[in-house]
């Protein structure tokens, strides 16, 4: 029998919702992410990543603009994780 991963928390700055793995952010944070963001991310997913940095650059990339956009809109610092993984800060 499959084991499902663990919930974790919505990757935006300051949110402590949790969500389902295959997710990247709750649903009010998705919401802000502006469409074309949000197509550039399912383009570049690879499935079955579960959001774990053995994603592709271009994904990481992308949730890096996401999580960024999303601060920025609710007047919060943008450094995240994602860029971090980069290695760019």
């Amino acid at each position: 029998m499959p084991h499902d991963p663990p919930p974790r928390e919505c990757a935006a700055i300051g949110c402590e919702r949790t969500i389902e793995t295959r997710y990247i952010m709750c649903r009010d944070h998705w919401a802000k992410v502006p469409r074309a963001l949000q197509t550039a991310i399912h383009e570049a997913c690879r499935p079955g990543s579960g959001g774990d940095l053995r994603a592709s650059r271009r994904w990481v990339e992308a949730v890096a603009d996401a999580v960024e956009d999303v601060a920025r809109s609710e007047g919060r610092p943008p450094a995240n994780r994602f860029r971090k993984a980069l290695g760019r800060r």
